[in-house]
Parts: structure tokens; sequence; C-alpha cells
């Protein structure tokens, strides 16, 4: 299924979360009414976009994250809203299509004669680890349905498996997501944005 499929399904997703959240019992006006953990753990399935760096392609991995709530009450009074900081890691393997070479790294011969011998970021497959750090932002509709805003940072370290270089560098975080509550304690949770989609469980502890 390519990104753009995914995309249509995720915004659908999107949509049908605020349809729900409209036809059902509306709990947005009740600031502080929604699940309260210490710690929420959300084991995922990933669908990256070309990682930051000199390589393309799409991906597919798996990570985890980790939320902790700072402001239980939110940020704006009158709303169903909470904070947290997330933070996770994922692991990520990409097929290199549409690589293309970034700069020269080494030179042999001198003057004009000057040839390009090895590139970084040469074109082939590679498997990247990312760890992003986020403000999350959370809006509670009903009690089935709650939605989120994740803006943020991150680091990566990638492994271009052609020349078996390495290279590492930050990259920023967006994303939207929605949860379906199954429980106080449990719900599926999508994802989407820069730097993937995601579609995971998510328990609060």
């Amino acid at each position: 299924m390519g990104r753009r499929a995914i995309s249509v399904l995720s915004l659908a997703l999107l949509s049908s979360l605020w349809a729900e959240g409209a036809s059902a019992e509306s709990i947005i006006q009740r600031d502080g009414d929604h699940p309260k953990y210490s710690l929420e753990l959300e084991p995922h399935l990933a669908l990256g976009f070309p990682m930051p760096g000199y390589f393309g392609g799409s991906s597919l991995g798996a990570g985890v994250r980790f939320s902790i709530p700072v402001a239980e009450r939110g940020l704006i009074d009158g709303v169903n809203d909470s904070a947290a900081i997330g933070f996770g890691i994922d692991l990520m393997r990409y097929s290199g299509g549409g690589a293309f070479a970034g700069d020269c790294e080494e030179y042999r011969g001198a003057g004009r004669e000057r040839i390009c011998v090895r590139v970084r970021g040469a074109p082939g497959p590679a498997f990247q680890v990312l760890v992003p750090v986020v403000f999350q932002w959370n809006f509670f509709f009903d009690p089935a349905w709650s939605a989120f805003v994740e803006p943020g940072i991150g680091i990566y370290y990638q492994h271009h498996e052609f020349d078996g270089s390495g290279t590492a560098g930050a990259f920023p975080v967006i994303q939207l997501g929605g949860r379906y509550h199954f429980s106080q304690s449990t719900a599926l949770t999508f994802r989407i944005g820069y730097p993937y989609f995601s579609l995971g469980v998510s328990f609060g502890l």
C-alpha cells in the first residue's frame, strides 16, 4: 500500500473520529474527565517517509513510545485536554529507492585531476534508529475517542549497507493522531505526519 493510500485512509479515520465525537456523548467541555495514568506505553508498527540524510525510499519498522503526563487538566480551562512529554525509539528498514549521492568524502589525484572515489550516502538500503522527543497535547471528545498533536524533535543514526558507513543527525517531528479507547487503560492508537505513519496499542499504566 502506497503512502498516498495510507494518507487517505488515515484522514478517513480522523474524519470518523470527529463524526463519532459529534454524535456520541460529548465530554470535550468536562475538564479533567478522561483516563488517568502515570505512564502511557505504546508499541506500534510504522510506515516511514524518506529518511533525513541521503537515502530515499519507503520504510517499514516498529517502535515504542512512552508518554509521561505533565498537565492532567490540560492547558485550556473548560476544555477536556491534557498534556504529556513523549519519547521513544523506532527501528526502521529503508529500501533505498530514489536515493542520491551526497557530498564527496574522499578524492584521489590533485588539481583538475582530482576524482571523487567515495561519496556520503551511497545508494542502497539502510537501517535507521529514530529517537523522537515530543510534546503531546490531547483532546478528549467522548468516552471512546480522543485526538492529539505532537510537535517535537528527534535524533537518528543510520547505517548504510552499501558501504558500511553511518551518519547521524536531527529531524523535526510533527504528527496528528487519534485513539479509540477500548477501556480506561487500553486504546487503539494511530498517528500521521512526519517522519512516519504508525498504528499501535496504548496501555495506561
